[in-house]
């Protein structure tokens, strides 16, 4: 059960409702591979000014104050997607295992102390076979930490196949990059309960509009597949007034039409986007809605079968280009999305040889003090001083 707004900073802070499930992680999907590599005590992750590396225990103390609904335990998963050595995996495992149990220890105290450890905790499952990561999983076996684990994070539903006993009635976090409907489904007859979905936010730059269903209505010509979308790029919407899909009942369709839609795309208003971000999250969730009622009816083998005749298998080509965004620092045009994930001084030099796009402006205040002094004028009464005083001319040297 989500945990209650005057329980959850976390929850707090955003302003999601109560019925929201809220998931902590350290990893991000798609994950960015970070340069940093992994420790027995810390993990290297990616943060909106650079790589850097967070200690594992900071992240469980982090935890356990924002209260999140699900709390995703840290997993040694760099070598994804590059296969391993077999001494890769075992450090793997051994690093796992090691963060697994301090936080599983954590929570053993807090209900031995009756305190509250209100987060359900998802152990990470390694992507290699049930062999290679044995003792990890024994551990999670034990009679001792099983009762405290609520659910299990997977990086590969394949390798997850077969599992253990006592790993068979855990709910599934699938954190891997489904590209279509039509892999979402598949992971879901792979027994996967939560899945993560980051083609929404894809068509949604790509200018795409989700137009699909489950199960699939029934057709009297099933001899050309239906596309999963519409381009609204296209110039064929420029007169169109008929709502984004027939019937939809999110905001988007009911207030608008195409053209207008088409219209903010090429005007790059910003908000075409936001419009197509809540028309697809309105098609994506009675897509969910429908494959509940498909299970619940035991109809979901047939029902996948026929959406997979009755629908193309990707969704429509890019034809478009994204939200734009002119960055101050890059002095460039860039897209949203690129902008978001990485910042300039963090992109790789195009040729060997060729430094970074852009470097940081100022480092430390002291790189701030000096440039700050280097500006002055003769007339200005900012001197050393002065400086000093603001404490920027005390700061040592990294």
């Amino acid at each position: 059960m989500p945990i209650e707004h005057n329980q959850s900073c976390l929850r707090r802070f955003t302003g999601h409702d109560d019925d929201t499930t809220l998931i902590l992680g350290l990893r991000r999907i798609p994950p960015i591979e970070s340069p940093n590599p992994n420790s027995n005590s810390e993990i290297a992750i990616s943060t909106s000014v650079g790589f850097t590396t967070y200690a594992v225990g900071d992240y469980v103390a982090a935890a356990q104050t924002l209260k999140p609904d699900i709390l995703i335990c840290p997993g040694d998963i760099a070598f994804v997607p590059s296969k391993p050595s077999q001494k890769r995996v075992e450090k793997a495992a051994d690093r796992t295992t090691l963060w697994m149990k301090e936080v599983l220890l954590l929570k053993q105290d807090c209900v031995n102390d009756e305190e509250k450890f209100l987060s359900h905790i998802f152990a990470p499952i390694l992507p290699v076979s049930w062999e290679q990561q044995r003792w990890y999983t024994d551990l999670l076996a034990e009679d001792e930490f099983k009762s405290l684990v609520s659910g299990l994070s997977i990086y590969d539903v394949h390798a997850f196949q077969n599992p253990p006993e006592a790993f068979s009635n855990l709910p599934r976090l699938s954190l891997t990059q489904p590209t279509s409907p039509n892999e979402v489904l598949r992971q879901i007859w792979l027994g996967m309960d939560l899945l993560v979905i980051p083609f929404i936010g894809a068509a949604t730059d790509a200018g795409i509009a989700l137009d699909f269903s489950f199960p699939a209505p029934p057709s009297i010509d099933d001899t050309k597949p239906h596309t999963l979308g519409i381009d609204c790029w296209d110039t064929s919407h420029s007169t169109d007034l008929l709502p984004l899909r027939e019937g939809c009942q999110c905001y988007a369709c009911k207030k608008h039409h195409r053209a207008f839609l088409q219209h903010l795309l090429h005007a790059k208003e910003m908000l075409g986007w936001v419009l197509l971000q809540v028309h697809n999250h309105q098609v994506m969730d009675e897509f969910f809605a429908g494959i509940r009622k498909s299970i619940a009816n035991g109809t979901l083998e047939q029902d996948m079968e026929y959406f997979d005749r009755y629908y193309e298998r990707d969704l429509p080509e890019k034809t478009g280009q994204g939200p734009r965004y002119v960055s101050s620092i890059r002095h460039e045009v860039c897209t949203l999305t690129d902008f978001n994930r990485i910042r300039g001084y963090q992109r790789k030099a195009k040729g060997r040889g060729e430094p970074k796009a852009n470097t940081k402006a100022f480092g430390r205040l002291d790189d701030a003090a000096e440039a700050l002094a280097e500006t002055e004028t003769p007339s200005s009464s900012v001197d050393a001083s002065d400086l000093e005083e603001r404490g920027l001319g005390k700061i040592e040297k990294n």
